[in-house]
Order: C-alpha cells, then structure tokens, then sequence
C-alpha cells in the first residue's frame, strides 16, 4: 500500500537530466542519479528519454512504498513555462515548440506538473535549504557553461511575465565582449590558451592552479575580480544582502571568490548538484504565488546602467 506522497523534481540540462524522489525538509527519498538527454536526437528520442525518467522513477516510487504527488522541472529557457514547451535553437533543436507535458502524463497519468526556469530553481532551492537561507534579498549566479543570475526580495525569487528571471546579466556589455563570455567555463579556457598557447578546460586549469601553476592562479583570480566588477553594481541597485555562487565553475571557488571585492558575504552554495532540484520541489510546496514575483521592466531599469 502507498501511505506517503513524494515530488519527482527533474532539473534538465543539455547534457544529463538530473532527477530525485523528495519529500519532508526537502531531501531524496530515493531515486537520485542523471540520465543523458539525448538532446541532440530527434524530437521522439527526447521526448522518449524523459518519459523514461519518469516511467523509472514511478517504479521506484512503488519500490518505496511511494506514491507520486506531483511533478517539478527545472528547465532552462527560453521555455513557455505555463505549457511546458522548450523554445531553444541551441538545446533541444528537435523539440522547439514542442509541449513535454503530453510524453510525462503518459508515464504519470494525472500527476500535476509544474515548471520553472533553472536558475530560479537554483536560488529559490538554496534559499529554503541551503547558503542563501535567513537572507532577506539573496542573489545566486551560476557558472558553468553559460552565466545564470536569479534575484530574490522577501522570500520570492523575482521574475518577468514569462517566467524568466527578472535580472538578467549574461549578455550584459563587458570589454571586449558580453558577461558570459568572461565568467563562463569557456571564458576561463579561452584566457588561459591566450597566455599559454595552450587550450585546456576550466576543470584541468583548475587543478593546475591548485598545484601552484602561476598562469592557472592568475585566470582564476582575474575570473574573481570580474564576477565582482559585473555583480558588484547589480547587486547594489538590487539591495541584495548575499550572493550565492553555484555552477561547475563554483566547484574551484576557493580560487576566485576570495578576489570578487564584492561589499556583500559571498558564499558557494550548499549543494551544487542538488540546488536546482530542491528549488523545484520548493516551487511545487509553496505554490508560485509564494514562490515567485512578478515584475515588469522597472526592476530592469534598476539595474541596467551598470
């Protein structure tokens, strides 16, 4: 007999799906792990990879003792969030205009679904469980592949109409380029290969600098210096009051936090794999009246001339 209902939270990635049952303080009651996407196949072959997941978790669940509630999905945008429909060009080509939900009911008739943009899901997941919690106006940023921000005031992140964060930082003006090309992984590559002459990822220049390689040290250090020059003035027109650092990136902190100069405590997050999939189960908790606000371009023009 199934007494106890969980959440299946999924946080898909362009690369792996990650996925747990959770249930109580927001921790896994079981199914924790990844799935490949399958991402660069055809629209049945990802649509098949996710009702997978979900067909796989629902056995487990039962193995468990569980019964399914609900269903959460951090999803990165651009993504119609109300229908559950991807609108990538350079993730997911094959399921652009493509609702999800129809393959996920199949696996799991009749369980409601919510979705939410990733990096909402990040702030909002450490906000209620992690670094970010007891701060009244966090921010996250996550770096990785690319550059997330997500901003939060009196204990709901901030997003625009579609769902999206309301703050958006990546593809602000810096130097030469945007910011995401300067904090992102391949931005670490990119200025190490052009003092060395050598092209090796943000993982190897990592473990190069914590080997004492004075190049390595240095790009990490530059990358603590722009994180403070591009967040710096965004959280000041925010009024935030932490800054919470996820992402592959944030697995090298020690190396670049401790030069962001940022007026703000600067903490890594708690869980860097799980933040995203305990903010969805959150969003599914609270509700999006209590989990998110709506705001228009004002809180834009805030922060804009930075």
């Amino acid at each position: 007999m199934l007494t106890d209902g969980c959440i299946l939270t999924l946080d898909v990635g362009g690369t792996y799906i990650k996925h747990a049952l959770m249930m109580g303080a927001g921790e896994p009651a079981g199914y924790p792990g990844q799935t490949p996407t399958g991402s660069g196949g055809s629209a049945g072959e990802a649509l098949a990879v996710l009702a997978g997941v979900a067909s796989a978790a629902r056995l487990k669940a039962r193995e468990c003792g569980l019964r399914i509630d609900g269903l959460a999905i951090a999803f990165p945008g651009p993504f119609e969030y109300d229908h559950g429909v991807p609108m990538m060009r350079h993730k997911f080509q094959a399921l652009y205009g493509i609702s999800i939900t129809p393959a996920l009911l199949e696996a799991l008739p009749g369980v409601p679904i919510v979705y939410m943009h990733d990096s909402t899901a990040f702030l909002l997941g450490e906000a209620a469980y992690g670094a970010a919690k007891g701060a009244t106006s966090p921010a996250g940023v996550m770096l990785g592949t690319g550059l997330g921000f997500a901003c939060m005031a009196e204990g709901r992140v901030r997003v625009s109409p579609d769902q999206r964060p309301a703050v958006r930082v990546w593809n602000r003006p810096f130097r030469e380029g945007i910011a995401e090309d300067a904090l992102s992984a391949r931005g670490i590559a990119a200025r190490y290969a052009a003092r060395t002459g050598t092209e090796r990822d943000a993982k190897e220049i990592a473990a190069r600098a914590r080997e004492g390689e004075s190049t390595a040290l240095a790009v990490y250090r530059e990358t603590g210096v722009m994180l403070g020059e591009i967040i710096g003035p965004v959280l000041r027109g925010l009024g935030s009051d932490r800054l919470v650092v996820g992402g592959q990136v944030a697995r090298s902190a020690e190396l670049f936090l401790p030069y962001t100069g940022l007026d703000v405590p600067v903490v890594c997050a708690d869980s860097l794999d799980a933040a995203a999939l305990k903010g969805a189960y959150a969003y599914f908790r609270l509700g999006r009246e209590r989990a998110v606000e709506v705001v228009g371009d004002d809180l834009k023009k805030v922060t804009i001339q930075v």
